[in-house]
């Protein structure tokens, strides 16, 4: 068994595991083991792995669906009955970025011994996405004075991102949106010190079917995992918490409005182009909801046509003369929104905000 055991929990996508496999195999540090659970229907994807002579497999499949946090404690447990010193996880979806990623992350680890785990900057791509996502220092010494503060803002990202000594710390399988979070909490509880590499060593794949993308638009599950932490944690028990989970309960009274002014055949626009107003079109389209048009405030540069839908300044909005049966969503920052507010009320238009 290698130093390090790659753990992959996989669940069809062969292309993506292709990529992922490719990237490990053109690793300059040789001293490791991948370890992959298979969580698809058939353990087909066995005869796939098979076309990566070159890297020593270990091949798992669960005869029933553990689902992506049971699939990577298969995984985790699989490991933690090896020798290995480090485990490294990597969902198919991701990839290495170089062919000394894994090497820089244990050299890393090897040079502080206190440390329990090590992450790193990363690539983000997927449609239309191509950027490197950067940790700032700021951020670093916050996690280093409240591991904590991984709940508001997990700056550490997907578990790709790291390496951790061998452990017996597994997923909570109850959680999905805090899932990454919350492990990463219970491994910097034995140790609070953490090493950062200011590189992107990895690539994340970033897609729409993700459950992570599934739960963004989903406050009422958010709201409900934060309790969850709550009744977990004692830490938790504090006057910032108490503040964090009224935010949470905000957006879910705001997503209880936009349903309710949706549902009674309002004619609905979304005030706002931008990556919010894109995610509110998301959450309308997920629940079956349709709306009419984008808004933007007048002056503002805009294309015409956005996922389909025209978009209009807002006071052409207002010449056309919606009645009583018409309403917006505000999908703006709260800086905007506060600026746009006073506009749609003056102009007497039904409004709810979503956040």
């Amino acid at each position: 068994m290698g130093k390090v055991a790659i753990c992959i929990p996989c669940y069809n996508g062969r292309e993506k595991l292709g990529r992922l496999l490719d990237s490990v195999a053109m690793q300059n540090f040789r001293d490791f083991e991948v370890i992959l659970t298979d969580d698809s229907e058939d353990g087909g994807m066995k005869d796939f792995v098979n076309q990566f002579p070159e890297i020593k497999i270990r091949y798992h499949w669960n005869h029933d669906r553990l689902g992506v946090a049971g699939n990577t404690n298969q995984a985790l447990k699989l490991a933690g009955s090896t020798d290995a010193d480090y485990i490294k996880i990597m969902y198919h979806d991701d990839r290495f970025s170089s062919d000394d990623s894994l090497g820089k992350m244990v050299r890393a680890l090897e040079k502080d011994n206190d440390a329990e785990m090590v992450f790193t900057n990363t690539r983000e791509i997927g449609d239309g996405i191509n950027y490197e996502r950067n940790i700032l220092d700021g951020q670093i010494r916050q996690v280093k004075e409240d591991r904590f503060c991984l709940i508001s803002s997990n700056i550490i990202g997907a578990p790709s991102t790291t390496l951790v000594r061998k452990n017996c710390v597994r997923m909570d399988e109850r959680l999905t949106w805090f899932v990454d979070v919350d492990w990463y909490v219970r491994i910097l509880e034995r140790s609070r010190d953490f090493v950062f590499i200011d590189e992107p060593l990895i690539t994340i794949g970033r897609s729409d079917t993700q459950i992570s993308f599934a739960c963004k638009n989903d406050p009422a599950r958010i709201l409900g995992e934060c309790i969850y932490l709550y009744k977990k944690y004692k830490e938790l028990h504090c006057e910032s918490y108490w503040e964090f989970l009224s935010g949470q309960a905000e957006k879910v009274i705001n997503q209880c409005n936009v349903y309710r002014i949706c549902r009674d055949g309002t004619a609905v626009s979304i005030y706002g182009a931008g990556e919010i107003g894109k995610r509110c079109a998301e959450f309308l389209r997920g629940n079956g909801i349709s709306y009419e048009a984008f808004i933007v405030s007048d002056g503002q540069r805009h294309d015409a046509v956005l996922d389909g839908h025209r978009v209009m300044e807002f006071g052409e909005y207002l010449k056309m003369g919606k009645g009583e049966k018409s309403a917006v969503i505000l999908a703006l920052n709260e800086k905007n929104r506060q600026e746009v507010i006073g506009k749609v009320e003056a102009a007497k238009i039904n409004y709810v905000v979503w956040q």
